[in-house]
């Protein structure tokens, strides 16, 4: 994972967002974690994150777009780490979906925008665009409980 083009304060208020892609990133991670791997961390606002991801054959579905499965993993991700640039938690999926607009394709690099829609004491509500040069490839909602544990 790389962060670019930020500031040193946009980069530091970035940290717990970097220290979690980290982790999603790892080897041991589980599923995903070479696409996560490849992603890279844009900007950031109090309730967004931005990312770009350049794509090659192991985003794309034997047709030679990306694949679904590759786009939903995004719409989890990116949200989750935009909630956690928002200062929350970040959480476990009550919802997830994912509509389809257009392909994208090797060589191809996808910006994918994640926002914080909504925060309520138990539920936050986020979205996320993926497009490549301005046109929207896929988009996502993603509702999380994000709710402290209470011991």
């Amino acid at each position: 994972m790389t962060l670019v083009g930020n500031t040193k304060a946009q980069a530091d208020s970035a940290s717990p967002l970097v220290a979690l892609l980290e982790v999603l990133a790892a080897p041991t991670a589980g599923y995903g974690h070479t696409v996560l791997a490849a992603l890279n961390l844009v900007a950031t606002t109090p309730r967004s994150a931005t990312f770009s991801l350049p794509l090659d054959d192991s985003h794309l579905n034997p047709f030679g777009a990306l694949h679904g499965a590759c786009a939903a993993l995004l719409v989890d991700a990116t949200t989750t780490l935009a909630l956690v640039a928002a200062g929350c938690p970040p959480g476990s999926s009550v919802d997830l979906t994912t509509q389809y607009y257009s392909a994208a394709r090797e060589g191809d690099v996808l910006t994918v925008v994640a926002t914080v829609e909504k925060r309520g004491s138990s539920l936050a509500y986020t979205r996320c665009v993926g497009s490549v040069d301005g046109k929207e490839v896929f988009s996502g909602t993603h509702v999380k409980f994000v709710r402290e544990a209470k011991l």
